[in-house]
């Protein structure tokens, strides 16, 4: 087979299984506060370090295309060691 081919294979497998994965989860979530609180199955160290990703997350991809603009290749310092920081401080 060729490169297309393959790709619509593993397009329609990849598909099939996120469809898969929603129905699972739609049968455990039975209220919108399951869904959104995970029922408070989720202790504070896990919650933090989502907050940690979250925060770093958004100034790499929201931050760092300006200042890359302003600051040039100089301004990649920050992309390496905020994140390390925000990890530091929680």
């Amino acid at each position: 087979m060729d490169l297309i081919t393959w790709s619509w294979v593993f397009l329609i497998i990849y598909i099939g299984g996120m469809l898969a994965i929603g129905v699972v989860g739609q049968r455990k979530v039975k209220h919108a506060d399951d869904f959104a609180t995970a029922r408070g199955s989720y202790g504070p160290v896990f919650l933090a370090f989502a907050f940690a990703a979250t925060t770093a997350s958004g100034a790499t991809f929201l931050g760092s295309p300006a200042l890359g603009y302003e600051w040039g290749l100089a301004s990649q310092w920050g992309n390496v060691l905020y994140p390390t920081g925000v990890y530091l401080g929680v």
